[in-house]
């Protein structure tokens, strides 16, 4: 089946570092993580007592959300990693376009429901960095907001690195994220000082409940829940779609689906015509003693309901609130949103982790309706099997980053080799380097920083842009004066040996030239635009093979002696943590330290353990 990823999701606050990720996703994320088939939670409001899963479902039922509890139940209970987890479990057989769950985009916060929609839109706050707002201040609200009942299933905050301690990230030596975490630290700073604390004056009494330490939580909710429901809401809190947990999934729809993505938070939000010029009144209503005014049910009301009245402005702006709502994620009808007859989706040759498939559990689509938002099955789930949800095709990075949790060998991890050690690392003479170095530039952008990184995938597999580096840095000189363009490196590199037939697609970054060329010399091509090793290297004559491999292997063990320690000391003090995982997982929650350690661990041996695979790929 052809291969449909989605569409860029809207951008975050830059302060979430998240403007950074080149993975993509068709469905929402979700309020617990799974974490090989156990709950992992931050510590909840329903872990401090002040929550019930009967409380929740009422207010899910006065906000008309609509469970469909034939096919669905929502299950909490104390989870192994970090207080009360909710999921989504199966009552019956669920088959594919069953719908799970019908959730008006009234009930769905964003920039255009909240309470203070009319301040966002003033001040032209878009995507994540207005939602990031909305979400502190309907919390500072507490019982006043529409959203209480929703809150109190949420977390606190989401126990992402941002938030730990100097020892816990210490833990993080030598990965991925090792460098964002402060990076995004200083960057939330400068998003709440630039962008939010001159808003203060305006929140008038809430302004007290909305602090750095209150925009940093807000953010970490929006970072770990939030996704785009249509062009006119853009990102959204979204009840219940944010209860399943993760799995690792292809992310493979049928061939008539479209994701459409929220827009950017770097873009200015529209401002519907007429309320380009509101008046001082407005203005002191956002700034009224006791915020009832501008963060009221009533006012709420009037801001985000968009109703229509008799002047031509207003039906103007509900005019093109319909046109913004009306782009469906996943066409109209109840179509399959994948391919029921479809094989089992594959990531580097395997078709399960941890025991799951790697096929969509659900799709989250536009409903019948153009106000609403359903959440269909995509494939079978057995009855009393937990419904899962996918974030994206999503590394242990990228997991940790936004979500506090890992998975044992993730498919989807990569490890990063730094583009200029790899040039200063490949023992050519410094006038070669240098000459393979402007051919780079010359044909490629694969030097560019911003560009496609040069990644080591598991099994001993290396993404498309690293191996036309390799292959261009050890060709022999007499080869290497032959080449017109970057694809002739590929051609040549393929040579000697038998293509393989399967479609090979080059990660975002190769220029188009690049993709043509790998595309028509795929030899040792394994999925999404990998290389396998050990049928790609015999394709090459011999010098030129030795050449190469004696580059990847000390770039590799140069990345791998980052960490401070080695696999199998990492792998004792992982097997440690995953002990107390499951000494405690049936009593008593982790606590935020041990959900971080056990996050941390994974994504450490994870990392090491395909850098080793790489070196074992090498003959090493």
């Amino acid at each position: 089946m052809a291969r449909s990823l989605p569409t860029k999701r809207a951008a975050q606050p830059k302060s979430l570092g998240l403007e950074r990720s080149t993975k993509k996703r068709a469905v929402p994320k979700a309020s617990s993580a799974k974490v090989d088939g156990e709950l992992a939670t931050s510590a909840s409001a329903a872990a401090r007592g002040s929550f019930s899963l009967e409380s929740f479902e009422h207010w899910l039922d006065s906000q008309g959300v609509r469970l469909n509890r034939e096919c669905v139940r929502l299950v909490s209970h104390t989870s192994t990693c970090g207080g009360l987890g909710l999921a989504v479990f199966a009552e019956k057989d669920i088959v594919p376009s069953d719908v799970l769950c019908r959730i008006p985009k009234a009930a769905c916060l964003s920039i255009r429901t909240a309470s203070c929609a009319k301040l966002i839109r003033k001040k032209r706050l878009g995507g994540g960095l207005g939602l990031v707002l909305a979400v502190m201040a309907e919390r500072a609200l507490g019982d006043q907001s529409k959203w209480s009942g929703y809150f109190a299933s949420l977390p606190d905050r989401e126990y992402l690195p941002i938030f730990w301690d100097d020892d816990l990230k210490k833990l993080l030596r030598g990965t991925e994220i090792e460098a964002r975490v402060a990076d995004d630290q200083a960057l939330m700073a400068a998003d709440y000082e630039q962008n939010i604390a001159p808003l203060l004056e305006r929140l008038g009494a809430l302004a007290p409940r909305c602090r750095l330490e209150d925009f940093c939580k807000a953010a970490s909710l929006v970072a770990s829940r939030a996704f785009g429901i249509d062009d006119y809401h853009g990102d959204a809190m979204v009840p219940v779609a944010d209860i399943f947990n993760h799995k690792a999934s292809v992310v493979e729809l049928a061939p008539e689906y479209k994701v459409v993505g929220a827009s950017s938070s770097d873009e200015e939000i529209e401002v519907p015509k007429g309320e380009e010029n509101e008046d001082a009144s407005s203005d002191e209503d956002a700034s009224s003693d006791d915020g009832s005014r501008s963060f009221g049910e009533d006012s709420s009301d009037e801001e985000s309901s968009e109703a229509s009245t008799s002047d031509d402005s207003d039906h103007e702006s509900l005019t093109e609130h319909e046109r913004l709502s009306s782009h469906p994620a996943s066409g109209p009808g109840r179509r399959m949103v994948t391919d029921p007859a479809a094989p089992l989706p594959s990531v580097l040759g395997r078709s399960e982790v941890n025991g799951l498939h790697l096929r969509l559990e659900i799709g989250i689509v536009d409903g019948e309706a153009i106000e609403e938002v359903d959440v269909v099955a995509a494939s079978e789930v057995a009855r009393d099997r937990e419904v899962h949800n996918t974030y994206g095709e999503l590394g242990n990075a990228e997991l940790v980053a936004k979500y506090g949790f890992a998975l044992v060998e993730n498919p989807f991890t990569t490890v990063q080799l730094c583009k200029s050690t790899l040039l200063q690392r490949s023992k050519l003479l410094s006038q070669l380097r240098s000459q393979r170095r402007t051919f780079l530039k010359d044909h490629t952008d694969l030097l560019d920083q911003g560009e496609e990184p040069l990644c080591v995938l598991p099994h001993g597999h290396v993404n498309a842009g690293l191996w036309a580096v390799l292959l261009t840095l050890s060709a022999p000189q007499a080869e290497f004066q032959s080449w017109k363009g970057i694809e002739d490196a590929l051609r040549a590199g393929s040579k000697g040996g038998a293509p393989k037939n399967q479609p090979t697609t080059c990660h975002e970054g190769c220029t188009a030239e690049h993709s043509h060329a790998h595309a028509a010399a795929d030899d040792g091509a394994g999925e999404f635009g990998s290389i396998v090793l050990r049928d790609a290297l015999p394709a090459l004559e011999g010098s030129w093979s030795q050449s190469l491999a004696a580059i990847l292997r000390e770039a590799v063990q140069h990345r791998a002696g980052k960490y401070g320690a080695t696999l199998e000391k990492d792998r004792a003090a992982l097997a440690a943590c995953e002990e107390t995982f499951a000494r405690k997982g049936g009593a008593a929650p982790l606590s935020e330290r041990e959900t971080a350690a056990l996050a941390a661990r994974r994504l450490r041996v994870d990392e090491q353990r395909i850098l080793r695979e790489c070196l074992e790929a090498l003959g090493s």
